[in-house]
């Protein structure tokens, strides 16, 4: 399973906007079970879907722009990830997403825009506790592509790839320049991108999972289980 805290980041900061209502002198208008249900809505909306309801954005106080500006940026956090998984970049070797192009970058990107489109999760209403926090149970079901793609990738059944391996089976890379040693790695990223491409209209899910968000009082304001939302992000697309 993922590890994604700088996302998960995102994801908080994003509720941050609402959050710390309580600096405002305004917490007990904030602690009512509608407002937590659907900041929660709104918010899994805004960092999976790019969907930006006109009443969550005025909850946060944020502008549509400032909100697709985060999505983005989450979109970009999954890139990096995706990029380190399928060995387009390898971190022991000094590699980093860093040193993609922008069109790779791009492409990766607008792979899980597209990805993230197709994520199935339901947001319950909030229950009130004993403590004035409040509980938020979410059903999720894992977007299975990734599987596809793994199962796909070591069936040595998808020709591209086949073609790429033989392609370079005798590559010397202790006497590559970096010219060329960059442009293979941007083959190999844009085969491995499209080889997902390929299976989208295949597309399915997992098993559906329940979790619960916890929204309460933390250090003085109103804030979220991190851990809670990270758990959250980890179900959307299941990694093998």
């Amino acid at each position: 399973m993922k590890n994604t805290p700088k996302r998960i980041a995102v994801f908080i900061l994003i509720l941050c906007a609402a959050l710390t209502l309580s600096a405002c002198g305004i917490l007990e208008l904030a602690l009512n079970r509608e407002f937590v249900t659907n900041l929660v809505r709104g918010n899994i909306d805004a960092v999976y879907q790019g969907k930006y309801d006109p009443e969550y954005l005025d909850m946060v106080d944020i502008t549509e722009k400032e909100a697709e500006r985060d999505y983005i940026y989450g979109l970009e956090i999954e890139a990096e990830f995706f990029a380190n998984y399928w060995g387009i970049v390898d971190a022991a070797y000094g590699e980093s997403y860093a040193d993609l192009n922008e069109n790779m970058k791009n492409d990766i990107i607008e792979l899980y825009r597209e990805i993230y489109s197709h994520s199935k999760y339901e947001v319950q209403n909030a229950v009130a506790q004993r403590d004035g926090s409040y509980t938020v149970k979410v059903l999720v079901e894992p977007i299975d592509i990734m599987e596809q793609a793994f199962d796909l990738y070591n069936s040595n059944e998808y020709a591209p790839l086949n073609d790429f391996w033989a392609k370079y089976e005798h590559a010397d890379f202790n006497s590559t320049s970096d010219e060329d040693y960059i442009a293979y790695v941007h083959e190999y990223g844009e085969i491995i991108v499209q080889m997902i491409r390929d299976l989208l209209p295949n597309l399915g899910y997992k098993e559906q999972k329940s979790l619960v968000i916890q929204v309460g009082e933390v250090e003085g304001s109103f804030g979220v289980n991190q851990d809670d939302f990270m758990n959250f992000d980890n179900y959307v697309i299941y990694y093998p």
